[in-house]
């Protein structure tokens, strides 16, 4: 088989019978698109740079394709498709032309002749060993006399006849190969179509070409990586890794270890610490803290940058490392409120100042906040969230909130509340602001209403919408705290 492509492309020959099946590497079978890497020929460039490429033809080929070979047929194209010879005799038998032009058909020792030049006799049975059906034909030789000579059992389609010139047969043969294609839906391709083609095999092959390349390049970047995959997990995760996949990440000398130094294990050593905000101190006297409730912040706030920190398990424990020095006791648990500190140990008390000399236990009571009910129809009362023991703004001796944007539409039954800044007293046990209207915690606002608000007539806050009624809790973020 000989078929032209594009030169240093693979290419790979498709073999048909007659009957139309395609030869699978020992039997030609029906088509399935499946099987497609099966029915490939290894197709051979005869020389670099030539174009042509041959292959072996299996016996019995009617018709064979040149293809560019490709990962799947949708992929694959054909370059070239050709007709052969037809095998109109088999194996055992032998079709040659003699001397005088005619062509002698061989079947074992017998023959027969078929005058293909001069019209003559056409069909002769007259040598041993060879029987023909008598057939006879006059006139110009035609598409429809081929089922005569099937008929006869001749089985092959001879363009034949009394006025079987070169040019009448090269006519009939025009006619017949018209007829057949008009049948089967064929449609001529035209110039315009050729080259539009011709182009997109250029252009499939010069794709081919560049994805190759990149191929390569990639292959060239991955060099040394068995899984990407097991390299990608090790990158990531601190479960155990690939073996290969962690050597191959520390040849050259590393010692990376995903289960220390991989995100997920570094996530989860700074959430531990976000948790418990911790800086457990350096001082030598070792200070057990214990609360009556689990995961509070607890931090002995010392001279200067000394003050240890951390938040008490869920059994209400925690360890701080202090020195010799005196130590403010704060707390921070929302919805909790310092109750009463008591020390054992190397430490002595002074109201919430505790001061460690060596090994000691601090132990802290708190009492849960209870918030009285509050429904007052367009109102709301404010509450700071207790962030530590003695109130955030314990200290403090007015909290002022000011109304940026009134509810929508404004009610009629706000009356002082609606004045665009409430001024407020602070407890300066709880350290929540104290309603003037009747002196007790917390501060009527407005509902569905946007405030700031500032303590001892500091910076304003960020912006917060109150709720629609009952008790509102001022977000911590708010606060700045």
């Amino acid at each position: 088989m000989i078929g032209y492509g594009q030169t240093g492309v693979t290419h790979d020959f498709f073999a048909y019978n007659a009957a139309g099946e395609v030869w699978n590497g020992s039997e030609f079978v029906s088509f399935a698109a499946g099987s497609y890497t099966s029915y490939r020929i290894t197709a051979t460039e005869t020389a670099t740079g030539s174009g042509v490429f041959t292959g072996t033809r299996p016996a019995n080929t009617a018709r064979y394709e040149l293809r560019v070979q490709a990962g799947t047929l949708a992929w694959s194209y054909v370059v070239w498709s050709q007709m052969t010879r037809l095998e109109a005799f088999g194996s055992a038998n032998a079709m040659t032309l003699d001397s005088s032009g005619r062509v002698q058909v061989q079947n074992g020792t017998a023959s027969g002749q078929m005058n293909l030049v001069d019209g003559g006799v056409v069909l002769q049975a007259n040598q041993p060993g060879v029987t023909f059906a008598t057939v006879t034909v006059s006139g110009a030789f035609s598409v429809g006399d081929f089922s005569v000579l099937n008929s006869v059992g001749i089985g092959y389609d001879f363009i034949i006849g009394t006025q079987a010139t070169p040019i009448n047969i090269l006519e009939r043969i025009d006619v017949a190969t018209s007829t057949r294609l008009a049948s089967a839906g064929y449609t001529a391709p035209d110039n315009a179509g050729i080259s539009t083609a011709a182009t997109q095999a250029t252009t499939a092959a010069t794709q081919a070409t560049e994805a190759n390349t990149k191929a390569g390049a990639i292959q060239t970047i991955l060099a040394g990586i068995t899984s990407l995959a097991n390299w990608l997990r090790a990158g990531v995760r601190k479960s155990t890794p690939d073996s290969t996949a962690l050597s191959e990440i520390n040849s050259g000398g590393g010692t990376y270890d995903p289960t220390t130094d991989s995100p997920e294990a570094i996530r989860d050593r700074g959430d531990a610490a976000w948790a418990s905000s911790s800086n457990a101190g350096t001082g030598p006297n070792v200070v057990t803290v214990t609360t009556n409730v689990g995961s509070v912040k607890v931090t002995l706030k010392g001279p200067g940058a000394d003050a240890p920190n951390g938040t008490t398990s869920a059994g209400g424990s925690l360890t701080l490392g202090c020195t010799n020095a005196a130590y403010e006791v704060i707390i921070h648990k929302d919805g909790y409120t310092l109750g009463s500190i008591s020390v054992t140990g190397s430490a002595t008390l002074s109201g919430n100042t505790v001061t460690i000399s060596g090994t000691a236990t601090v132990a802290i009571t708190l009492t849960a906040n209870t918030v009285p009910s509050f429904a007052e129809p367009g109102k709301v009362r404010a509450y700071f969230p207790v962030v530590d023991g003695q109130g955030i703004y314990a200290n403090a001796s007015e909290v002022a909130f000011t109304l940026v944007t009134p509810p929508t539409p404004a009610a009629s039954n706000y009356g002082g509340f609606a004045a665009p800044i409430v001024r407020c007293r602070v407890n300066p046990t709880t350290g929540q602001p104290i309603d003037p209207a009747d002196d007790d915690d917390g501060c009527r606002l407005m509902a569905n209403a946007v405030y700031t608000v500032t303590v001892d007539r500091g910076s304003a806050s960020a912006q917060f919408t109150t709720s629609a009624s009952g008790n509102y809790t001022v977000p911590l973020q708010v606060l700045g705290s």
